[in-house]
């Protein structure tokens, strides 16, 4: 039997609306920047605060409101074994970086962690870019990590193509790990509000596929709150603003957005290629079923971008 829907107060319906509507305050900004963290510049480029962990030898970006790490790819993590991944993001020079990690996951599964081959960082007047090149099983996917001038909000657009023969691709999540319960999430699916999850979230998965994907939702959203036991209020708005599936002559398909919630972790991913039967306001047994034969084909291409807000 599917969980009773969970309905969300007005009031933390709108509370969510102006997190992620909010301007930032221009006046703080300064001309993009993006490069490799050196001695020289590390006390200026890197994020500070209690899950910081950048270093000389990372990249680092920023545009004077908001800055962030993107590790080198010899870093290995507790989730990976590799590095080239988001795993700082705060104001700059606010010390209040929360974010442990934002690690991309093919079909949810942490022993499916992409390999980096190469990180690339270029800025220009209107923006800072961190460029990451990655392979899983004959699939190739490439990471942009932004900030435009004068916004408080990180833009990561990922293009995932097969480019060689290789196992299945189902969905691309992006994993936050928050040990002791540091982060509160609230989840949402902007198309059926009354259907979300907020702050209500079922225990961890095992690690089975069923498991995993029993423990699905549909969302669009989700607000990382830092524990006011853990230092400063800092909150993440992770949204994911398009999903699709682009095929070689036609136009682009909007693909299924889903979350996975645990209390010491949280997955916002997008299916490669759209259900092709159900597809309802939930994910039922007739959509996981499906998952197991989803494939990227060499004829097409999913591409998304989620926009990462940053606020206090």
């Amino acid at each position: 039997m599917p969980a009773p829907l969970r309905p969300i107060s007005r009031l933390g319906l709108v509370g969510l609306a102006l997190f992620l509507l909010a301007a930032p305050a221009p006046a703080l900004a300064e001309s993009p920047w993006a490069g490799e963290v050196t001695p020289e510049n590390a006390a200026r480029r890197l994020v500070g605060g209690p899950d910081a962990v950048g270093g000389i030898g990372d990249f680092a970006l920023g545009n004077g409101l908001v800055c962030a790490v993107v590790s080198h790819p010899s870093q290995a993590m507790d989730v990976s074994p590799g590095g080239g991944f988001l795993v700082d993001l705060g104001h700059c020079g606010g010390a209040d970086d929360h974010l442990s990690n934002l690690v991309p996951l093919v079909n949810v599964s942490r022993a499916n962690v992409p390999r980096v081959e190469s990180v690339a960082a270029e800025f220009d007047p209107d923006e800072a870019r961190i460029i990451t090149t990655a392979r899983w099983n004959g699939v190739e996917i490439r990471t942009v990590y932004a900030l435009a001038a004068g916004e408080a909000s990180l833009r990561i657009a990922t293009e995932v193509e097969r480019v060689a023969s290789g196992g299945r691709f189902a969905l691309l999540g992006l994993l936050s790990v928050h040990p002791s319960g540091s982060l509160r999430v609230f989840t949402l699916d902007t198309a059926l509000p009354e259907l979300s999850a907020g702050f209500e979230h079922p225990s961890s998965p095992g690690e089975e596929w069923s498991s995993i994907f029993r423990g699905l939702e549909r969302a669009d959203v989700q607000v990382l709150l830092a524990d006011d036991g853990f230092g400063a209020g800092i909150a993440y708005g992770l949204h994911f603003e398009s999903a699709v599936l682009e095929r070689e002559d036609e136009e682009p398909v909007a693909v299924p957005m889903v979350a996975l919630n645990g209390i010491p972790f949280t997955v916002l991913g997008v299916f490669t290629r759209p259900f092709w039967m159900g597809g309802g306001p939930r994910v039922g047994l007739l959509e996981i079923a499906q998952a197991p034969s989803s494939r990227t084909a060499p004829s097409s291409r999913a591409a998304s971008t989620t926009r990462v807000r940053v606020s206090t």
